[in-house]
C-alpha cells in the first residue's frame, strides 16, 4: 500500500499554487470551435442557462463523460473530484458537507443542508439519495447558500443533477461491466421520436455485487454488499413553438449491507467486553445488516414562453419506503441493542411556479412561489423496534432486561417560499444581483410508544406515551452579489449571502425536543478566468461563514439526538484549475484549506471510555474551539485524461487522486480519520467508428483501508468501513 500523508498534500498544494487556481471547476473539456481551448459550459445555477465563466458564484459542474472516466460512478465519489465536498455513505442514506457544513443524521423526517435536485425536483430524503449515474448531461456543485433560487434548506450548497433530454434521432448506448468481488453492472440508454413533437428516452441501471468485502463472524453471511436496480424515462412534448412539456418518472430499488456494517474501533472494549475483528472488512455481531429501499418520482414541467417572459410550472411527487432494515448497534455478538427499521415511509409533494424574464437587455429577473407538503418517519404498527438484553449506560432508548420498545412517530411538513431574483447591468461590465425568499414550515409530530416484552412482539406491552405536536419555523433567505468583468476571460466577484435550514422534530427519538433552526452567514470572493487562449482556467474564492445555532447530531445507540450548537465559523479558500496543453491531454487540479471550528458549544453530549474499561460513560463537555466534524483542514484533488489516436483507435489514460489531512467523527475529535488518499484508473480504447470501447478500471487503486465514519455511544466506538480496491473491465456500446 501506497502512502503519500501530509508531505505529498503540502507538495502537492505548493505545485497548485504556482501553476493553478478556481472555485468553479469544469470537467467537459472538448476544444472550443474557435480556438482549439476549452469549450464554454453551459450551467444552470441561477436557473438559467449560463456560461459557467459567467456566473458570480461557486460552482463546480461535470460532465458525463468526464465523469464516466474517471470512475464517479454514484453520489458518494463526487469527493473524488470537487474540491470542499466530503460523502458518507451512512445508515441509509448519503451525507455530504461541503466547506464544513453538513448533517450526519440520515433518518427518516431529517432534511441535509445539502440539498440534491434532480431535473429541478428536490429529494428530501437523505436515505434514498444513493443516485445510481446513468443518463445524465451533467452534475452541477454549488458551493455556499442556496436560499433564493432553491429554498429547501441549502445552507452550505446544493447538489444538481441533470439528465439527458430525449432526442429525435433513434439512438442509444448499452455496457456491460464485470468486478472483482463478483460484481455485474450493466447500464442502457434508449431515444428517439415518438411522434410529431414528440421524443422520449428511457435509461435502466443494474448492479448486483455477489460476494461482500467482508463476513459476519458471528452469523457466516457476507457483509458490504449492493444490489441495485433504477430505470428512468423522460418525455419532451412539444404541442407549439413557444409551449414545452416535460414528463418524468423514476424507479429505483437498492438492496444492500453498506451504512449498517457495524464493528468495534480498534482499541475499544464494548460493555460486554468484546473486541474489534482483525480483518479491517469483518464484523461479529448477532444481527446481520440488511434494507431494502423503493423509491418512485413523477414530474411534471411545463415552459410557457411569452415575448419576453416565460412561465414555468414543476409538479413533482415522490413515494419512497423501506422494508425492515436491520441493524445491531452495539457491534457485538452479545444481545445488547438491537433495532429493526419497520415501515420507515417519505412521501413528498411539491408545487412550484417561476415568471422570469429571457435574460437579455440590463435588467433580468425571476419571481416564484413553491408549496411542499411531506409526510416521513416510522409508520405504523410497527415503526422503530429497539431492544435487547442490558442496560446500555446514558442510553435513553434501553429499557430494562429482556425488554424493548416500539417507536412508532411521522413527522408531516408544509412549506410555503414566495422568491425573486434580479440581476441589473450597472455598466456594460459591472453586474449587480440581489435575490430574497422567505419560507415558512409547519411541522407536525405523531405517534406513540410501547413497551416490546422479550421476545418482541406487536405492541405485547402496555402504551408508553403518545404524543401529537405542532410547531413552526419562518425565516428569510437573501443574498446580493456583485461582478467586474474585467476582459471577456476574466471576471472578479463579491457576495454575501444568508441561508436558512428550517428547525424540525426528531422521528427517531420523540424524547428529543424540536431544535432550532440554523442560519449562515456567508462571505465570499472570487475570481474567474480563461487563459493562454483559452486553454488555462484558473479560477479561485475565499469565504468566511458566520454559524449559528448549526444542527448537530449526536449518537445515543440506535437513535439520534439533534442539539443546536451555539456558534462556528468556517473560513477558507479553493484554488481549482483545468488545462489543456493539447487536443488530447487535460489536466485538473483542486487545493482547499478550511478552517472550520465551534467557537462556542458548552453542552455537547460526549462519551469517554468508561474508568472500568468497558463501555464508555456520558457526560456534558464544553467542545468549543474544536474542529467541525466531517471537514478536513486540507484537501486535494488531481486528475488527468490522455488519449492517443492510432489506426486502430482511440486509447484513453485518465485518473484521479484525492487526499485530504483527515477529519473528526465526534465534536470532541476522539474519534477520527487520519489523512488519506484514494486514486482511481482508467484505460479505455474506442474503435475506429466510436461505436464500441472496451474499458479496464481500478478505483483506490492503492487498497487504502480508511473509514467511512465512526460513531461514539454508550455501549462502545463503532465504525463502519469505505470501499477497499476494486476493478474490473468493462464492454460499451453506441448506436
Amino acid at each position: 500500500m501506497i502512502r503519500f500523508g501530509k508531505a505529498m498534500l503540502l507538495l502537492t498544494t505548493g505545485s497548485i499554487a504556482l501553476t493553478a487556481s478556481t472555485a468553479a471547476f469544469a470537467q467537459d473539456v472538448a476544444p472550443s470551435a474557435a480556438s482549439g481551448g476549452l469549450a464554454d459550459i453551459v450551467v444552470t445555477a441561477t436557473r438559467r442557462s449560463e456560461n459557467l465563466q459567467k456566473v458570480p458564484i461557486a460552482v463546480a459542474a461535470f460532465s458525463a463523460e468526464s465523469l464516466q472516466t474517471s470512475r464517479v460512478e454514484g453520489v458518494a465519489d463526487l469527493q473524488l473530484t470537487t474540491p470542499g465536498l466530503t460523502i458518507t455513505n451512512q445508515g441509509l442514506g448519503q451525507t455530504p458537507f461541503l466547506r464544513g457544513v453538513g448533517s450526519q443524521d440520515a433518518a427518516p423526517g431529517q432534511e441535509l443542508p445539502i440539498a440534491i435536485y434532480i431535473d429541478g425536483v428536490y429529494q428530501p430524503f437523505p436515505f434514498a439519495n444513493a443516485i445510481p449515474f446513468n443518463n445524465l448531461e451533467r452534475v452541477e456543485v454549488l458551493k455556499g447558500p442556496q436560499g433564493t433560487l432553491f429554498g429547501r434548506n441549502a445552507t452550505g450548497g446544493l447538489i444538481q443533477f441533470i439528465t439527458k433530454d430525449p432526442s429525435e434521432a433513434l439512438g442509444g448506448s448499452a455496457s456491460v461491466s464485470y468486478a472483482n468481488y463478483d460484481t455485474w453492472t450493466a447500464r442502457a440508454y434508449l431515444t428517439g421520436g415518438i411522434a410529431e413533437g414528440v421524443r422520449a428516452d428511457i435509461a435502466g441501471y443494474w448492479t448486483k455485487q455477489n460476494k461482500g468485502y467482508g463476513k459476519n463472524l458471528f452469523t457466516g453471511k457476507d457483509v458490504y454488499t449492493n444490489n441495485n436496480f433504477a430505470v428512468r424515462s423522460k418525455w419532451l412534448i412539444e404541442p407549439g413553438d413557444n409551449t414545452t412539456i416535460t414528463l418524468i418518472g423514476d424507479y429505483r430499488h437498492e438492496k444492500s449491507t453498506f451504512g449498517y456494517t457495524y464493528k468495534l474501533v480498534p482499541g475499544s472494549v464494548a460493555i460486554d467486553g468484546s473486541t474489534t475483528t482483525d480483518n479491517f472488512f469483518d464484523i461479529n455481531t448477532n444481527v446481520s445488516p440488511l434494507y431494502y429501499n423503493n423509491a418512485w418520482t413523477a414530474s411534471g414541467k411545463i415552459e410557457q414562453r411569452f415575448d419576453n417572459f416565460t412561465i414555468t410550472s414543476l409538479t413533482a411527487y415522490q413515494d419512497i419506503k423501506i422494508h425492515p432494515a436491520s441493524q445491531d448497534p452495539d457491534g457485538t455478538p452479545s444481545s445488547i441493542v438491537q433495532a429493526n427499521f419497520y415501515n420507515a415511509i417519505s412521501k413528498m409533494f411539491s408545487q412550484e411556479l417561476q415568471v422570469s424574464s429571457d435574460g437579455s437587455g440590463p435588467f433580468r429577473w425571476m419571481v416564484g412561489l413553491y408549496y411542499m407538503h411531506m409526510r416521513a418517519g416510522n409508520g405504523g404498527p410497527r415503526g422503530i423496534q429497539i431492544w435487547g438484553n442490558g442496560v446500555v449506560p446514558g442510553d435513553p432508548a434501553t429499557t430494562p432486561q429482556g425488554m424493548g420498545v416500539n417507536i412508532v412517530s411521522t413527522i408531516t411538513t408544509d412549506s410555503y417560499a414566495g422568491f425573486a431574483e434580479v440581476g441589473y447591468d450597472l455598466t456594460p461590465t459591472t453586474h449587480l444581483t440581489a435575490g430574497f425568499r422567505y419560507s415558512r414550515d409547519e411541522r407536525r409530530l405523531k405517534g406513540n410508544q410501547h413497551l416490546e416484552l422479550n421476545p418482541p412482539g406487536l405492541h405485547n406491552g402496555p402504551l408508553l406515551s403518545e404524543f401529537d405536536e405542532k410547531t413552526h419555523f419562518g425565516s428569510p433567505s437573501y443574498r446580493a452579489i456583485l461582478s467586474q468583468d474585467v476582459n471577456d476571460d476574466v471576471m472578479l466577484y463579491a457576495s454575501y449571502s444568508r441561508g436558512f435550514k428550517s428547525g424540525n422534530y426528531n422521528a427517531t427519538n420523540p424524547a428529543n425536543a424540536p431544535y432550532k433552526p440554523e442560519d449562515l452567514y456567508a462571505y465570499e470572493v472570487g475570481m474567474k478566468g480563461r487563459f493562454l487562449d483559452r486553454k488555462l482556467q484558473l479560477n479561485a474564492a475565499a469565504f468566511y461563514y458566520d454559524y449559528k445555532n448549526l444542527q448537530v447530531v449526536e449518537n445515543t445507540g440506535p437513535t439520534t439526538e439533534v442539539h443546536n450548537a451555539a456558534k462556528s465559523r468556517v473560513k477558507g479558500f479553493e484554488i481549482d484549475a483545468l488545462a489543456m496543453p493539447s487536443p488530447n491531454f487535460t489536466f485538473r487540479a483542486g487545493f482547499t484549506y478550511l478552517d472550520a471550528k465551534y467557537t462556542e458549544f458548552t453542552n455537547a453530549s460526549c462519551y469517554f471510555p468508561a474508568p472500568g474499561g468497558l463501555g464508555n460513560v456520558a457526560a456534558a463537555c464544553d467542545v468549543g474551539g474544536n474542529p467541525l466534524v466531517r471537514t478536513p483542514k486540507y484537501a486535494v484533488n488531481l486528475g488527468g485524461d490522455y488519449t492517443l489516436p492510432t489506426n486502430i483507435g482511440d486509447f484513453t489514460l485518465s485518473g484521479s487522486f484525492y487526499a485530504n489531512s483527515g477529519v473528526n467523527f465526534t465534536t470532541t475529535g476522539r474519534l477520527k480519520q487520519k489523512a488519506y488518499e484514494v486514486m482511481n484508473g482508467n484505460l479505455s480504447w474506442t474503435d475506429p467508428t466510436d461505436r464500441y470501447q472496451i474499458s479496464v478500471f481500478g478505483k483506490n487503486l492503492f487498497d487504502v483501508r480508511y473509514t467511512a465514519y465512526q460513531v461514539e455511544q454508550g455501549t462502545s466506538d463503532i465504525q463502519v468501513g469505505a470501499p477497499p480496491r476494486t476493478y474490473g473491465v468493462e464492454f460499451a456500446l453506441k448506436f
